[in-house]
């Protein structure tokens, strides 16, 4: 039942696209609706995280800023699927935080294009899973880039990217194997 759920819920914004969230704004039962935002929110979060983070405030403040917790997670994947750029907008629009409760970049899938660099350069000195899964993509796709750009932060004085190392070497095992990984 859950699952028809959620394709109804797909659907409906796949015809109305944001529309569907104010809608389900509307609904009288208080349990259908704060389901439904939640949905709606979630879908939206992959289309457009920038205006799913809005309707994500406005749910914080109706209902209390632990309803939209477990949203975060979605819009930081939704904005990783737009790019580099709309992932820091979305970092910077939450008052420089990953989310509500995360502090840390908790890591999401990367398109192919996705500006590795882009994201090192803006957070060289982040370290966590999520950033360490981010260069062992970028290792996996491009080795030589993740290298030069973990060295030229990690020359820097107080560089700390040596952190996101463990990824590097992560991303080369993966495409080459445990021996060019280990060169």
């Amino acid at each position: 039942r859950f699952s028809v759920g959620w394709a109804v819920a797909r659907e409906l914004f796949r015809r109305k696209g944001m529309g569907a969230i104010e809608e389900a704004e509307k609904e009288p039962d208080a349990n259908l609706r704060f389901m439904m935002t939640a949905a709606f929110i979630e879908i939206a979060a992959k289309e457009s995280p920038m205006a799913a983070k809005e309707w994500m405030d406005r749910r914080g403040e109706k209902y209390g800023i632990e309803s939209s917790f477990f949203l975060d997670r979605s819009l930081i994947q939704g904005a990783t699927l737009q790019g580099a750029a709309e992932l820091i907008a979305l970092y910077e629009r939450h008052g420089g935080k990953w989310g509500k409760q995360r502090q840390d970049f908790p890591g999401a899938e990367f398109p192919p294009g996705f500006d590795f660099a882009l994201l090192v350069k803006r957070f060289p000195e982040e370290k966590n899973h999520g950033m360490r899964r981010a260069m062992m993509h970028w290792a996996a796709r491009d080795k030589e880039a993740a290298m030069a750009a973990m060295k030229e932060n990690t020359g820097q004085p107080g560089g700390k990217a040596m952190a996101n190392f463990g990824g590097v070497v992560a991303g080369v095992a993966i495409t080459e194997g445990n021996e060019k990984a280990a060169e």
